[in-house]
């Protein structure tokens, strides 16, 4: 996308100095339209992309470190299974 934008500007620069000499710029008025609307489809692109991207990472899920007890069992998860410090 970075390399459609730089070819935008390039051309934009000829358009530029055509129409300062007073030069007919058709041509490249085109080519600038045609490399706006691809610049356009790719943007479109990658957004759909980017939500896609987004909807897989969430549903990974985090990695915990191994001293976190990992257990499915209600019960376990009662207030006497922790231990408490005093102050």
């Amino acid at each position: 996308m970075t390399q459609i934008k730089t070819k935008i500007n390039e051309i934009q620069k000829q358009i530029g100095v055509k129409k300062k000499a007073k030069e007919n710029a058709d041509d490249l008025v085109k080519q600038k339209i045609e490399l706006q609307k691809e610049e356009k489809s790719f943007t479109e692109t990658a957004a759909e992309k980017e939500v896609t991207l987004k909807k897989k990472i969430s549903t990974i899920g985090n990695i915990v470190h191994d001293s976190v007890p990992v257990n499915n069992n209600e019960v376990f998860w009662t207030r006497d299974s922790f231990k408490y410090r005093s102050n």
